[in-house]
C-alpha cells in the first residue's frame, strides 16, 4: 500500500496577487510509522522569515511521519516570523483516507474552511499587528468523519420498454 501524504505550504501573497513559497511541512501516514516524536521526523529549523512548523509532543517538526489519519486526528501548526500581509496556506493530499475530511481551523477568526484531501486546496488569509492575528497557535487541521448528505428522490417513473424496464 502507497504511504499517505499532506504538504502545507505556506506561501506570501505579493501586491501583484503573485505569491511565493516561503516554508512548507510534510505529514506522511503508514501503519509502520509511530505517533511519537522520534527518529522518523525531522525537526523544524527555525529561520530569520516565515516558519511554518507541525507542532508535536510539545516539538516543531518540519516533517512528521505518523500513523494513519483517524477520526479526531488534529495537526497543530505553528506559524512565526510572519508580517502583516497576506498569506497562503496551499494544502496538497496524496493517498487519503476517503471516509474522513479535513478543516482548517483558524482560532483568530473562528472558522473553519475545508480542506481537499485529493489534489490542491488553497487558502487565503491576512496577517495584522493584533494580538491572535499573529499568534504562533492560530491555525490546526482536525479530521472528522465525512459527512454523507442525504439524498430525496422526488420523482421516479418506470417504463416497460421490449422486455426490460427502463427506470
Amino acid at each position: 500500500q502507497p504511504i499517505s501524504m499532506l504538504r502545507i505550504n505556506l506561501n506570501a501573497i505579493n501586491p501583484d496577487s503573485s505569491t511565493m513559497l516561503v516554508d512548507g511541512v510534510l505529514i506522511m501516514y503508514d501503519t509502520a510509522y509511530s505517533n511519537a516524536v522520534n527518529a522518523m521526523d525531522a525537526r523544524k529549523s527555525i529561520n530569520s522569515g516565515e516558519n511554518l512548523a507541525i507542532k508535536s509532543g510539545g516539538v516543531l517538526l518540519a516533517v512528521e511521519r505518523t500513523q494513519p489519519v483517524k477520526l479526531q486526528d488534529t495537526i497543530f501548526l505553528s506559524i512565526t516570523g510572519e508580517s502583516d500581509h497576506g498569506y497562503q496556506f496551499q494544502f496538497g493530499g496524496l493517498n487519503l483516507s476517503t471516509d474522513v475530511e479535513a478543516f482548517l481551523v483558524d482560532n483568530y477568526l473562528g472558522i473553519r474552511t475545508p480542506v481537499g484531501l485529493a489534489g490542491s486546496t488553497d487558502v487565503n488569509f491576512t496577517v495584522q499587528n493584533v494580538a491572535g492575528s499573529n499568534a504562533a497557535n492560530r491555525f490546526m487541521v482536525v479530521f472528522e468523519p465525512l459527512e454523507i448528505l442525504p439524498v430525496t428522490f422526488t420523482s421516479l417513473k418506470a417504463h416497460l420498454q421490449a422486455s426490460d424496464i427502463d427506470v
